[in-house]
């Protein structure tokens, strides 16, 4: 009987790791994408280019907003006396939970002669007061597409994503200095099991195999 105890056991467990890596599987798709083509030139906040079904994503701004700079890169959206404190922002919110897989943007910007951002300075990515990563901008990388991992499982609700410089603490720092962002893409993998119901199908299968069990034993004190 032990041994069918353990078999149950083992069953059990095995379907939750499927359960959970179901749950993260999927299909990519865009959350939202932020090309800033759809905004006016000095614009300080606007939404998305596009989103995903249910989903409001709007990008906001301190100072300059929106800029052109020709071509290829046209318009895309910018900060100047960037800091800590001073930075672009992404506010959006989803109706239900998401399994975030990346966020991926090209950033571009400067450093000038004789302010703290010369020759180069750390940017931190924050989702949610939590930082996906950090980058280096310097002279050898002004313009590049920087991609970083997602956070995982995020609930449903409010959102907000951010560009930061940590070590600087006021915005004159960076004084003339400029940062642009352009073509934000936040990705997520659509699963094939709503985390929110895992655990009561885990629960659903753990009962069907008891009764399994429950009626072997019945069998073994009949015969």
């Amino acid at each position: 009987m032990r041994f069918k105890n353990s078999f149950v056991a083992a069953v059990a467990v095995a379907l939750a790791a499927v359960i959970c890596s179901s749950a993260q599987a999927g299909t990519i798709t865009d959350v939202f994408r932020f090309s800033f083509d759809n905004m006016s030139v000095g614009a300080l906040t606007g939404p998305a280019s596009s989103v995903a079904a249910g989903v409001s994503a709007t990008w906001t701004t301190p100072n300059y907003g929106v800029e052109n700079f020709g071509s290829p890169y046209g318009n895309a959206g910018v900060v100047r006396f960037f800091s800590a404190t001073t930075y672009q922002s992404i506010a959006f919110t989803t109706p239900e939970a998401l399994y975030i897989d990346s966020l991926s943007f090209f950033y571009s910007g400067n450093g000038t002669p004789g302010y703290p951002t010369y020759p180069s300075y750390d940017v931190s990515v924050v989702f949610d007061n939590s930082s996906l990563g950090t980058f280096t901008k310097n002279q050898a990388n002004n313009s590049s597409v920087r991609t970083l991992s997602g956070p995982g499982w995020v609930a449903a609700g409010n959102h907000e994503i951010k560009w930061i410089v940590p070590a600087f603490t006021g915005s004159t720092n960076s004084n003339t200095d400029y940062m642009m962002l352009n073509d934000v893409v936040l990705t997520a993998a659509v699963p094939e099991i709503d985390p929110a119901t895992g655990g009561s199908a885990l629960s659903l299968v753990a009962g069907m195999l008891a009764m399994i069990d429950q009626r072997r034993r019945r069998a073994v004190l009949v015969a």
